[in-house]
């Protein structure tokens, strides 16, 4: 392509220009240059786009969901003669009857992961305020004397026992969602 670039390069206005200044014999060189610029920037613009559609498809191996019903299936495939075990790749029908079940991509299932990791620190919160309330009531009923005096104070002595386990399955958890 001789003349005007159709794309913005700053190496093909300087090869322009440096034509301008140096005569004739260079217009040969810069063509040439010019189109090998292009094509190259022409199939980088290429892989770029099909590096982003194959982002979106790469798979999480034998890992199937229903569109309809949401069912998520985890299907392997056992070979009897060597005793392996492998994803099962072969198309999946839900076993609902709602028809075909699709493969999940990682960036999906990533997604699924995280959302279920949030909703699962909003339940831990959810039984901190149980728990919470739980020992109000404990305290309030302590503070009687009676025949339950005995369970409440196991009570008592159970509550940090939770509250420590409560903390360490956190702990664990936000270990492992900042490791992803």
């Amino acid at each position: 392509m001789t003349g005007a670039s159709k794309t913005s390069n700053p190496l093909i206005d300087v090869l322009h220009k440096m034509t301008l200044a140096s005569g004739e014999h260079w217009f040969a060189l810069r063509d040439a240059l010019i189109a090998g610029i292009e094509k190259q920037t022409d199939e980088l613009a290429e892989a770029r786009a099909e590096v982003e559609r194959l982002e979106v498809l790469v798979y999480v191996p034998g890992v199937w969901r229903c569109a309809k019903c949401n069912l998520t299936l985890i299907s392997h495939a056992i070979c009897y003669a060597t005793g392996r075990l492998g994803a099962n790749t072969s198309p999946q029908k839900c076993p609902n009857g709602c028809g075909p079940l699709w493969r999940r991509t990682e960036r999906d299932a990533g997604n699924d992961l995280c959302d279920r990791l949030d909703s699962a620190f909003a339940e831990v919160e959810r039984l901190r305020a149980l728990l919470a309330q739980a020992r109000r009531v404990v305290d309030v009923c302590g503070s009687e004397e009676g025949p339950e005096q005995r369970d409440i104070d196991r009570a008592r002595g159970l509550l940090p026992l939770i509250d420590a386990a409560v903390d360490a399955a956190v702990d664990a958890a936000r270990k492992g969602k900042a490791g992803t």
